[in-house]
């Protein structure tokens, strides 16, 4: 699941281009994306340190989407060497 979830978010990542783009990823994030991720955070706090894997829990900021998106992409790579 987390390779295809790092997929997904990476072509969100892609089209992330200005204030508009931003606010739309907000919304597939929040709506798709969020309760997948807060589904994983259980399985990642074993595996990655506490502030890390709480992001995971944290709605989409639009003002920093591509950092946000970049991290939680970081996380999903470092649970799929994991297990």
């Amino acid at each position: 699941m987390c390779p295809a979830l790092a997929q997904f978010l990476n072509r969100e990542l892609v089209r992330l281009d200005g204030p508009a783009a931003a606010a739309r990823t907000k919304v597939v994030y929040d709506a798709l994306y969020l309760p997948l991720l807060i589904l994983l955070s259980h399985h990642a706090a074993r595996f990655v340190e506490s502030e890390d894997w709480q992001l995971l829990c944290q709605p989409l900021q639009e003002d920093l989407a591509g950092t946000q998106l970049r991290i939680v992409i970081e996380i999903l790579d470092c649970l799929q060497l994991a297990t």
